[in-house]
């Protein structure tokens, strides 16, 4: 039977890349922004959908782990952000934000598997 902490911990990483779309939608919503009835668009409103989701998310991991587990866990979103940057958007990323990416992935599997 998988237990409480591994529960908030698979929450947690599921919540991590729910949030991932919404810098996505966000970044289009900002490029049509110029005056205040353009903060109704549908990109603006997915990518707050995402991020309410992912609020959800979190609040219910939080209730399964510690948090000194599941909230270093939460930053999973900056993996899957950075890897629809490059899918969607094209972005590069340079050898040192790598490096940083691998310090987060690296963090999430010491932290996550110490259960």
């Amino acid at each position: 039977m998988i237990d409480s902490m591994t529960i908030g911990v698979i929450l947690a990483l599921l919540s991590g890349l729910v949030a991932a779309p919404g810098p996505l939608f966000i970044k289009r919503a900002s490029k049509s922004i110029k005056k205040v009835q353009d903060f109704m668009n549908l990109d603006l409103f997915f990518g707050m959908g995402f991020y309410a989701i992912s609020v959800i998310l979190s609040l219910i991991a939080l209730k399964f782990g510690d948090l000194s587990v599941i909230g270093p866990i939460f930053s999973s979103v900056y993996v899957w952000v950075t890897i629809i940057s490059i899918k969607f958007l094209n972005e590069r990323i340079s050898p040192k934000r790598m490096i940083g990416i691998l310090s987060v992935i690296i963090g999430i599997i010491l932290i996550g598997s110490g259960l």
